[in-house]
């Protein structure tokens, strides 16, 4: 009975924990997000300048989602990142460009986890299915705990995109002093939304 509830807690706090982190990442977003820039720069107009400032050959297109290619050389910004002018998207934007100005960072970060996640899965494999746990407890302690490498990959990839990106921002002067703290705060919380997000 110990070793059931133990196990199950052993899926249970990390969950609750990344729901945790998960809301209050949310929840600083949707407080800071909407505030307008100073500097009053569509998100297009910024990236490109920001772009320029690093010295990247990249092209800014129009899509679905938000995101980045380092192999074809596009930033893609949705409709709302293209034209805001608000604090979210210059941490939006900044993030990304973070992730392009060191394309390297992320890629190998996640070979490596990869490679820890499946040596974790395989003993983990062998300690969760022991003859005296259920099979689908077994399953989901071995599922949770074997992506928790991957997901601590993604975080830290993401975390030096938003360092990277704030550093660009500063050296260019596309933020005010008042506005560093909360876009720092923005692109913590970017970091931890994209780490933890299925």
């Amino acid at each position: 009975m110990i070793g059931k509830l133990s196990t199950a807690l052993t899926v249970i706090v990390p969950c609750a924990g990344w729901l945790a982190l998960h809301k209050s990442s949310m929840s600083i977003w949707g407080e800071l997000s909407q505030q307008k820039s100073a500097a009053s720069i569509p998100g297009k107009m910024l990236a490109e300048l920001l772009i320029e400032e690093a010295g990247l050959k990249i092209t800014v297109q129009l899509g679905a989602h938000t995101g980045y290619s380092p192999k074809k050389k596009v930033l893609t910004l949705n409709d709302a990142a293209m034209a805001g002018m608000n604090l979210g998207t210059v941490a939006l934007v900044a993030h990304q460009i973070g992730h392009l100005v060191k394309p390297q960072t992320r890629f190998p970060l996640l070979r490596g986890s990869v490679r820890i996640a499946f040596a974790g899965a395989v003993i983990l494999g062998l300690v969760s299915f022991s003859p005296d746990m259920p099979r689908e407890l077994s399953w989901a302690v071995w599922v949770a705990l074997s992506l928790l490498p991957a997901k601590a990959g993604l975080f830290i990839a993401d975390t030096r995109a938003s360092n990277e990106g704030l550093e660009q921002l500063q050296k260019g002067r596309f933020i005010a002093p008042d506005e560093i703290d909360p876009v720092k705060r923005l692109l913590s919380a970017i970091a931890w939304i994209e780490a933890l997000s299925p």
